[in-house]
C-alpha cells in the first residue's frame, strides 16, 4: 500500500513500484465520480496495454441506477466478498492450481495488479486491517500479487504486508520528495521509519518523470 496527499505522484509511485516487480504489470484504475477532475496518471498516458487496463466507475456514481458492465462489477466486489475465482475470470487469468497459489516461484514471478485510488472505493469496504488481509489472501489465491494506492490512510493500510507514505506535495516537486516506509515484514530490506529519496529508485523516478514507453498498440 502506498499512500500521499497528491494523486499523482501516488499513482506514479504505484506504477513505477509494480513495473520494478514485473515488467508489465496490471493496472485497475477506480475513475473520479462526475465532477473531478486528474492529472494524467499511467492509464491516460498509455503505459498500460489494453489487456492488463481496467476501469471502476459506474459502480462509484451515488444514485446512480445504471448497470455496470461485469468485469467491473466482478473486480470491485472483491472488496465486499473477496474471491479468487471472481478475480481470475474478471481478468482473464489462467487458472492455477491451490497448491501452485501458495508455492512462491512454482511458476515463475506472479503477475502483480495495481489498484489504484481505493479511497474511492471506501463505501464498500471495513476500515479494518482484515478486510485488508481478506482482500490481499484473495489475489494471492488467485495468484497475483495485489499493490494499493490511496489517499486516505485508514487503518486498513496496517493489514498489508508493506506501507509506505510518498512524501510530495505535487508532481513539480517530486525530486525533492521521499518513500518513507510505515510498515514491513522482518527480514526484509525496509524497517519502519525508514526513508529515501525518490530518486533513489531507478523505476519510481522514471515513471515519476516521464520517462516510460508507451506500452500500447
Amino acid at each position: 500500500m502506498v499512500w500521499g496527499t497528491s494523486r499523482s505522484v501516488v499513482n506514479r509511485v504505484l506504477f513505477g513500484i509494480a513495473q520494478a516487480v514485473v515488467p508489465a504489470p496490471y493496472w485497475v484504475e477506480i475513475r473520479a465520480r462526475p465532477g473531478e477532475t486528474d492529472e494524467p496518471g499511467p492509464a491516460s498516458l498509455g503505459w498500460i496495454g489494453p489487456d492488463r487496463l481496467f476501469f471502476l466507475g459506474d459502480l462509484m456514481d451515488a444514485g446512480s441506477d445504471s448497470t455496470p458492465a461485469a468485469v467491473p462489477f466482478a473486480l470491485i466486489s472483491f472488496l465486499r466478498e473477496p474471491s479468487a475465482a471472481a478475480i481470475s475470470e474478471a481478468m482473464r487469468l489462467p487458472q492455477i492450481s491451490p497448491e501452485a497459489a501458495t508455492m512462491p516461484g512454482s511458476s515463475g514471478p506472479r503477475p502483480v495488479v495495481a489498484i489504484a485510488n481505493v479511497e474511492r472505493a471506501e463505501q464498500l469496504w471495513s476500515e479494518t486491517p482484515r478486510a485488508m488481509q481478506a482482500v490481499v489472501k484473495a489475489f494471492l489465491a488467485a495468484g497475483v500479487v495485489p499493490y494499493f494506492s490511496t489517499l486516505r490512510p485508514s487503518k486498513r493500510r496496517l493489514g498489508a504486508d508493506l506501507v509506505f507514505r510518498v512524501v510530495a506535495a505535487s508532481l513539480g516537486e517530486w525530486r525533492t520528495g521521499t518513500l518513507a516506509c510505515e510498515k514491513a515484514p522482518e527480514g526484509t530490506a525496509w524497517r519502519e521509519g525508514d526513508s529515501l529519496p525518490l530518486t533513489h529508485f531507478p523505476s519510481i523516478a522514471g515513471a515519476l518523470s516521464g520517462k516510460i514507453d508507451p506500452a500500447t498498440r
